[in-house]
């Protein structure tokens, strides 16, 4: 392990699901590139119950650490104890093996790079035809977190959440908390003892993050009448935007400068049958929305008519190929409505925002 890591890699005297255990087969790699270094896997332990144990100290070199030249090269005590606890994690009658590779998605890796992932590990525990696999992504934010967990999550949100949110499906765990990511995931749908080894990693690692996030003010601020459950989203960047929310020339709207923004689905039943999709950034001051708002309007309009009133001078609405597109101007956000096929309905949705 590096020496920027040394110095904080003892869990804190509150962290103490996971006993002292030599270190183990865990891989490290940049978000941003699949260049991860991996030691040698440890041997075969007995078989058992999959539960995780604790074994006397042993020597073997720690694995190094790449971190992103832009990020601080010394990690929070609480990120060096959660890598030092899945460090030690062993399951008996599994064997350590390689972690994950990183994701060669380049949309997904340009998502994870705008929401602030520092870094991620992984790890991997296999018994014959039957594999897990643990990934951990460390944010700079809990905002950038809850997005990834909102992109990469797999499954149904959990009734008792592990951590801030959860969810779950037969084969694996998705958990936010504070500003963390964690992954747990296993290869064998109809497998008991997997499944209950899934749970105990994902609870064990969950109970060493010390810090809790809230939910981004992003979210929050979408009205909840008419809103599609679980199609939340947060953007932090063009990237990300262009991959959630169908609309042209979403680079001229400065997302990186901005505080972040909220997307949902809305379905509307009555008056008549509507499917939009709404986005709501937050610039954190008037004068910086003003200037994206105008802008992005400007860009629009060159290729297609604002047939607002003009008496509304925060307002443009454009008739596209198959549907409408709403641009408001709220202050120190901006609001986008897509998707509806009827002139009025974006005009209705809008007023909800509040």
């Amino acid at each position: 392990m590096t020496n920027s890591f040394a110095a904080d890699a003892q869990p804190k005297n509150n962290d103490q699901p996971l006993s002292q255990e030599p270190p183990v087969l865990l891989q490290m790699a940049r978000p941003l590139e699949a260049a991860p270094i991996a030691s040698p896997p440890a041997a075969t332990a007995a078989a058992a119950a999959p539960s995780v144990t604790a074994a006397s100290a042993a020597t073997a070199a720690p694995p190094s650490i790449a971190t992103p030249p832009a990020v601080s090269q010394k990690p929070n005590p609480e990120q060096a104890a959660l890598i030092a606890s899945l460090e030690r994690l062993t399951l008996t009658g599994w064997n350590n093996v390689a972690g994950l590779a990183a994701d060669a998605n380049p949309d997904k890796t340009a998502m994870l790079k705008e929401f602030g992932c520092r870094e991620s590990f992984s790890k991997g525990f296999q018994r014959g035809q039957r594999r897990i696999d643990v990934v951990v992504y460390s944010f700079s934010s809990s905002q950038g977190a809850y997005a990834a967990y909102a992109l990469l999550r797999k499954g149904s949100s959990t009734f008792v959440a592990k951590g801030d949110a959860s969810s779950e499906d037969d084969q694996s765990v998705s958990i936010w908390k504070d500003r963390f990511f964690i992954s747990v995931s296993g290869t064998s749908e109809d497998d008991e003892e997997s499944k209950l080894a899934v749970s105990t990693i994902a609870t064990q690692l969950t109970n060493v993050i010390a810090g809790r996030g809230e939910m981004p003010q992003a979210l929050l601020r979408l009205p909840s009448l008419d809103r599609v459950r679980g199609s939340e989203r947060i953007v932090m960047g063009p990237v990300s935007a262009r991959h959630f929310f169908p609309a042209p020339s979403l680079n001229m709207l400065s997302l990186p400068g901005s505080l972040g923004g909220g997307i949902a689905d809305y379905q509307y039943q009555a008056p008549f049958r509507e499917r939009m999709k709404l986005l709501l950034v937050d610039y954190g001051s008037p004068s910086a929305a003003a200037q994206a708002y105008q802008q992005y309007i400007q860009s629009i309009e060159e290729q297609h008519q604002n047939i607002s009133p003009t008496d509304v001078e925060s307002r443009a609405l454009f008739k596209m190929a198959n549907s409408y597109l709403l641009c408001e101007l709220r202050s120190q956000r901006i609001l986008l409505i897509s998707g509806a096929r009827k002139r009025s309905a974006p005009l209705m949705l809008a007023r909800q925002v509040m």
